[in-house]
């Protein structure tokens, strides 16, 4: 330690000064809106004023049940499920508790793990546009 001089002080004192104001001039990774906006249709309503920037003024959710055509049963929250046709507290967390095993690979698979879950409550969530998994066609009937 006895050889480092004035210099090697500087350079040792700015580096750490260098990455703070490079973090600070650096933006953090902006968030997808799926992040940060929950399922559902809503509307956004922004002003302009005069100086140039835009406010948001009001966030209008066209209704507060989460969007059931949004629903994938291999993915969904407790919340998610029960705002299903025909499911409600219990079942959604028998689906959660069954899915924490495997996941479903068809509708038969769900009928015959989830109790309670009968073909006709299966139709109604097919016809509702509920689906099993994510690459799933939007039309499960």
């Amino acid at each position: 330690m006895s050889h480092l001089n004035a210099r090697h002080f500087r350079i040792l004192i700015c580096i750490p000064l260098l990455l703070g104001v490079w973090s600070a001039m650096t933006p953090p990774r902006a968030l997808h809106i799926s992040e940060v906006w929950p399922d559902g249709p809503a509307t956004v309503v922004i002003s302009h004023d005069d100086t140039s920037e835009y406010q948001l003024a009001g966030i209008d959710e066209h209704n507060e049940k989460i969007a059931v055509n949004r629903v994938v049963i291999n993915m969904a929250t407790h919340e998610q499920l029960m705002s299903c046709p025909g499911i409600g507290s219990k079942t959604a967390a028998l689906i959660i508790k069954e899915r924490s095993f495997s996941e479903f690979y068809d509708w038969r698979d769900l009928h015959d793990r989830v109790k309670g879950m009968s073909n006709t409550k299966i139709e109604n969530l097919k016809e509702a546009g509920v689906r099993l998994n994510a690459n799933d066609p939007t039309d499960n009937r």
